[in-house]
């Protein structure tokens, strides 16, 4: 995707909520959506549908798994016909968007379009904040030494979060 599908994204997105979106987000949120898919549906819809899922994240405790089902009207933003919109917010789980689009296909209902970005965020300190790509650090580890991390852990560190 070009930066100027990213500014026109964040230019709706000042529209919808009167407010810059948060720093990092447009270009994670929509790192694997091409300029293709910008021109099909949109910078106003593509804004609209990333405000709801962002707004999702934000309410989402840490260790949570958030799921929303909604049906855009068609006076709201993000509306393109009839179609159901499924957002999910949660520590990322692998296949966890396979394995949705496999019983929903399976259940013999028709899948439009997928997006899912997988977002790195810092919750700590009662701050959410996305970590563009470049801020990650990239290491391999051998896992098996390890030591177990229970779900009470304190959550300080950033997390990797399906949307």
């Amino acid at each position: 995707m070009a930066h100027d599908d990213h500014s026109a994204i964040a230019q709706e997105w000042m529209h919808i909520t009167g407010e810059a979106p948060p720093k990092n987000l447009i270009p994670v949120y929509f790192r694997r959506t091409s300029s293709a898919d910008v021109e099909f549906y949109g910078s106003q819809l593509l804004a609209a549908s990333a405000v709801k899922h962002y707004e999702m994240a934000v309410r989402r405790a840490p260790q949570e798994l958030s799921v929303e089902l909604r049906n855009p009207q068609a006076h709201d933003a993000d509306f393109l016909g009839n179609r159901t919109v499924i957002n999910i917010v949660t520590e990322d789980m692998r296949h966890l968007v396979s394995s949705l689009v496999s019983e929903i296909t399976g259940a013999g209902y028709s899948i439009r379009d997928v997006r899912h970005p997988i977002v790195v965020i810092d919750r700590g300190g009662g701050d959410f904040t996305v970590l563009a790509d470049e801020e990650l650090q990239h290491t391999s580890t051998e896992t098996t030494a390890l030591p177990m991390i229970t779900p009470d852990a304190e959550v300080s560190a950033p997390t990797v979060e399906s949307w």
